[in-house]
């Protein structure tokens, strides 16, 4: 006969449920093993949801650091349009400027609805991983 710690090392989730009238010891081994089943799943899935959320923080940080980087080029851009020699640039130049600037500033909201979006997803991850605790 089989000891109650080795019943449940052989419990899958294809183990019969015990019929009505096997002995109680049976049906209490069905049911931790099930339980000790899902438990192993639900922090399976608690792992990954960590895992998610820590890709997501990383990828948050490297977009954080691209609209820094197209907010600079957005003040820079400006500062050549208000710069004192700015009076010596053609029109065609100063036009040139502001596309550049609209672009830039199309980039950044982009990046920055982008950087919300990761955010919700984060948190959502989290907050997922945190239930199972």
């Amino acid at each position: 006969d089989l000891s109650q710690k080795e019943k449940l090392k052989m419990w899958t989730p294809e183990t019969p449920e015990p019929r009505d009238g096997a002995p109680a010891q049976d049906r209490v081994n069905w049911l931790h093993g099930a339980c000790s089943h899902d438990a192993h799943e639900l922090r399976d899935r608690q792992n990954q949801w960590c895992f998610d959320a820590e890709k997501i923080l990383n990828k948050n940080t490297r977009l954080q650091a691209k609209l820094k980087e197209v907010t600079e080029q957005i003040q820079e851009c400006h500062e050549q349009l208000t710069d004192s020699r700015s009076m010596q640039l053609t029109a065609v130049k100063k036009d040139e400027l502001r596309e550049q600037i609209n672009k830039l500033e199309q980039q950044r909201v982009e990046k920055q609805e982008e950087l919300e979006r990761l955010e919700m997803e984060r948190a959502q991850a989290e907050d997922c991983s945190c239930v199972i605790l």
